[in-house]
């Protein structure tokens, strides 16, 4: 596996890498700022790409190219500055929504709390947050619903302005709402970040520019939902062999 993706260059910022080369046995063209979306059925490697993009694990042959640079040789905070990385098992620390978000950007006001939150959430974002940014949460987010929880992993993540930032299977579980908002969220808040989404619903792959399936992809979405076989012209779609050769 070799993944090219569009970041700037981790050892000269100001060089960026718009596309991506060869990846995972296919030509996969990832413009900077666009997503990708891993398709399989849990098991099938998706979700071991995901991580291995992110730095969580280093399984598996291949290596993945950040900028031009072997992600393996960028130190942990090189590699944390450029990729940030949500799954399931994303926690929170006991505190307020602020205390966990400010872990991200030390220095974001609140006012700049409040504009990445109501780009997460939307305009009714006090309803989900009903102390606002003194909302208590736990160590798993169990204060708050499990949309609400997941969306804000997602914005704590996105605080840090990463170039790439990678889902690992947390949006298998959105309703629709939450997937609209995370959509609406792509040209706010995420918008100029590179998403590589890890998934088991054909529904959420067909939200992405470009897809890559792994093994025999994954079930269907919702009904409504597009997938990858219905999907805009102009949207690549790549089937893999397996994620780790």
């Amino acid at each position: 596996m070799q993944l090219l993706l569009g970041c700037h260059d981790p050892r000269n910022p100001a060089r960026r890498h718009e596309n991506s080369s060869r990846g995972i046995h296919l030509p996969v063209t990832i413009p900077r700022g666009t997503m990708l979306a891993l398709l399989g059925d849990p098991g099938a490697g998706a979700g071991q790409v995901a991580r291995k993009v992110a730095g969580v694990t280093t399984a598996g042959t291949g290596r993945v190219l950040l900028g031009g640079v072997d992600a393996s040789t960028l130190s942990r905070s090189e590699l944390r500055r450029l990729v940030g990385y949500v799954s399931p098992e994303t926690g929170f620390f006991q505190g307020t929504v602020r205390d966990n978000l400010l872990l991200g950007c030390p220095t974001a006001s609140d006012d700049d709390l409040w504009g990445l939150l109501s780009s997460m959430f939307g305009d009714d974002v006090r309803d989900h947050l009903r102390a606002g940014l003194d909302t208590e949460v736990d160590l798993r987010g169990r204060r708050l619903n499990a949309g609400s929880t997941r969306l804000l992993a997602i914005a704590r993540a996105a605080v840090r302005t990463p170039d790439v930032l990678v889902l690992d299977r947390i949006v298998d579980s959105f309703d629709g709402d939450a997937l609209a908002r995370l959509v609406r969220a792509r040209t706010t808040v995420l918008d100029g970040i590179t998403l590589v989404v890890a998934t088991s619903r054909s529904g959420i792959a067909g939200l992405a520019d470009h897809v890559v399936t792994v093994g025999d992809g994954g079930s269907p979405g919702p009904p409504g939902r597009s997938d990858p076989s219905s999907r805009e012209p102009g949207t690549s779609v790549q089937h893999a062999r397996t994620p780790g050769s």
